[in-house]
């Protein structure tokens, strides 16, 4: 929050609190988890692979040629994200201030998203449901169209060159355990 659309998610994420906890160590502060292999963890995001693999962060192996448990990691870490698209377009849909046309103050962005947050959530509690033609709007020339949520971007790929051991053992560990259960 707070940096314009043309900012890319990498660079908002490296000049971010978020990346420096996570750096620090401080971001995950919960027991350790033992995954197949050996690998610890205390907890870890998941991204797309427009995204550097981290300690902190998984990304799907991505690519053509994958194994059965690389394409089963890849297809349930899509699932989880997709959760988290749906979340963030509903919240857009219901709230218009978010969309493109309506960031006007971006100061006090971070404070008016948090404060849709806590609104959005009482709605929720209260049983108020989601109205889905809040996704629709009527155009100049009278044309109904699905509004633009702004979260259809192209993934950027990465190089695994960047990859440190770590993350990639974690993602495999992950993999792993999926393919356990």
């Amino acid at each position: 929050m707070g940096y314009p659309g043309s900012c890319h998610d990498i660079r908002v994420l490296q000049l971010s609190s978020l990346s420096l906890c996570a750096e620090e160590g401080s971001l995950f502060c919960g027991p350790p988890v033992t995954l197949p292999f050996g690998v610890k963890t205390n907890g870890y995001l998941v991204a797309d692979n427009g995204y550097h693999p981290a300690e902190w962060m998984v990304v799907p192996y991505g690519g053509i040629n994958q194994s059965v448990e690389q394409e089963r990691f890849d297809n349930k870490q899509k699932v989880a994200r997709g959760a988290v698209e749906n979340a963030f377009g509903r919240l857009k849909g219901m709230w218009h201030m978010f969309l493109r046309t309506h960031k006007t103050n971006l100061e006090t962005l971070p404070q008016q998203f948090t404060a849709v947050c806590i609104l959005h959530i009482l709605l929720i509690d209260a049983g108020i449901p989601f109205d889905e033609n809040l996704l629709w709007e009527v155009d100049g020339n009278g044309v109904r169209r699905r509004v633009d949520l702004g979260i259809d971007e192209l993934l950027q790929p990465v190089s695994m060159l960047t990859s440190t051991r770590e993350a990639l053992s974690l993602r495999h560990a992950l993999a792993e355990r999926m393919k356990q259960k």
